[in-house]
């Protein structure tokens, strides 16, 4: 399947992509509308059929795809020698902002796969393709002796790690409803204010 995809172009690609993340980020498998993905695509029910075969087969591969694709962004282009945890969950940050610039619906999608689904869950199935990439993540190279000893360290983790995500799930809205092209400068400024309440708050 991968194979058929990548002999096409790459704008007709993403486009295929995006109109099936989109759909079924929207939607539940069973009203997930193959009309509505080809529509967007603009292409023809046939040509879906002939690259994935059934839509098992389709939502299957955006699975595998989203999966894969965070995973590779990420271990490509994190700093690996950061040793602030702030510092490393902004990097993280900002790779899946490109991203989302690329795939808007991407971790819409994630959400609704992953929407039952248990931390435990999460992690066996990253480690799949990246063996315990969560983990290092979180850990590789950290220097928890920045965080003040009189505070719970792991819910202050939970804290930061709330801020993140919800900043990140509206600015990657707000990347969907425009058509500007995203500054990166100024989401950074943004981040590092965060990153700055965050180190008076819980660093030494």
């Amino acid at each position: 399947m991968e194979t058929i995809l990548e002999k096409i172009d790459i704008e007709k690609r993403d486009r295929i992509i995006n109109s099936a993340l989109e759909e079924f980020s929207k939607n539940n498998f069973e009203k997930a509308s193959t009309n509505n993905i080809v529509k967007r695509a603009q292409i023809s029910k046939g040509l879906l059929y002939h690259y994935f075969g059934t839509k098992q087969k389709l939502y299957e591969f955006l699975k595998e795809f989203s999966i894969k694709k965070t995973i590779e962004n990420i271990e490509s282009n994190i700093n690996w020698d950061e040793k602030d945890f702030l510092l490393r969950l902004k990097q993280v940050g900002i790779i899946k902002l490109k991203m989302s610039d690329r795939y808007p619906y991407l971790f819409n999608f994630f959400s609704r796969i992953f929407e039952n689904a248990s931390v435990e869950d999460m992690k066996k199935l990253s480690d799949k393709y990246s063996l315990g990439l969560i983990d290092k993540i979180y850990t590789q190279n950290i220097d928890f002796s920045l965080f003040r000893d009189d505070i719970d360290k792991q819910k202050a983790f939970t804290i930061i790690n709330w801020t993140f995500e919800k900043y990140g799930e509206q600015k990657i809205l707000e990347i969907r409803n425009s058509n500007e092209k995203i500054n990166y400068k100024i989401i950074e400024k943004e981040v590092d204010e965060y990153i700055e309440i965050f180190r008076k708050s819980f660093y030494k």
